[in-house]
């Protein structure tokens, strides 16, 4: 399905993250190399830089008569304008969007999106907010994790066929090196440390504390604990790390050495959980963290239970 066709990374932070998709599958990469500013000023001086990137791979796919495009993602502002403007004027191009990370089971202000962006679309040609995950666009198909994700866009008003749960394809990279056999009873844990306080989910000192916890309770369990940072989060661990800790700053080396991870909802934890990792989920309960979120992966364990432990 997926070979030797297109795909447009929207932005230049996901350029890296497809790079195996791409060579696996032979595909022809057009980098946007655009950021996904959140300022609605930012978003405004930069409308004609956006504009003008999708009209130059509208002309080029016209020119070489695309029929199919892959799209790295489909949330937030960029891919709104530029899935709207391609099917504008290549109508009968297929778009097929590929879930890039774990979202929450809701989209937030909804109602004020639809109108914010129908004001700014007629007075200033762009649309300044993105639809979320699981809103409604011109979208031929979307290529999605897990159960609970196809569940959730089919609540949202998505067509059964139209909504394709592919790891495989989303995390090849993890799929193809997964592990075959696993030692469960194994002395070294991976510890995931997730950017919460940049997402604003918690405050930057809470998180030093949760992450301090979590290598306390995993070092006295545990004979060796790993550790990956975040890569927008490398100094959340500074000053709490213990004798038994190392840090990583290979994803796939870090998997290939551990045979249990830990995290909280990230990314990461999916990633070890595709590679074949034991993966458990700590749950938080900070009231701005989505609870859905934590349905994906089959083992928990609660904040609470660490810090008593």
């Amino acid at each position: 399905m997926i070979n030797n066709t297109h795909i447009i990374i929207l932005e230049k932070g996901l350029n890296e993250r497809y790079k195996y998709l791409i060579d696996k599958y032979h595909l022809t990469p057009h980098y946007f190399n655009l950021d996904n500013t959140i300022t609605l000023i930012n978003k405004y001086l930069t409308k004609n830089v956006l504009k003008n990137t999708i009209e130059n791979f509208i002309t080029y796919a016209k020119t070489n008569d695309i029929r199919t495009v892959y799209l790295s993602n489909a949330e937030g502002y960029i891919a709104h304008n530029t899935i709207i403007l391609i099917k504008e004027k290549i109508p009968n191009i297929k778009i097929i969007a590929l879930q890039h990370g774990l979202f929450p089971f809701k989209i937030k202000y909804k109602l004020i999106r639809k109108l914010f962006n129908y004001f700014t679309k007629i007075f200033l040609d762009i649309f300044f907010y993105g639809v979320g995950f699981g809103g409604i666009l011109n979208i031929d198909k979307y290529l999605v994790y897990a159960t609970p994700y196809k569940n959730y866009l089919l609540q949202n008003g998505w067509e059964e066929n139209n909504v394709i749960i592919a790891p495989e394809i989303l995390k090849a990279e993890f799929f193809d090196n997964r592990k075959t056999t696993i030692n469960n009873n194994s002395k070294s844990a991976l510890f995931l440390p997730q950017g919460l306080s940049i997402s604003g989910l918690i405050s930057k000192n809470e998180e030093k504390i949760i992450n301090k916890n979590v290598i306390k309770y995993l070092a006295k369990n545990y004979e060796k604990v790993i550790i990956k940072m975040h890569p927008l989060c490398l100094d959340n661990v500074s000053g709490i790390m213990l004798d038994n800790c190392v840090i990583y700053d290979n994803l796939l080396e870090s998997f290939e050495e551990s045979d249990i991870a830990y995290s909280f909802f990230s990314t990461s934890l999916l990633d070890a959980q595709i590679f074949g990792l034991k993966t458990i989920s700590i749950i938080l309960t900070s009231s701005k963290i989505d609870k859905n979120l934590y349905k994906i992966f089959p083992k928990t364990i609660s904040y609470s239970q660490i810090i008593n432990n």
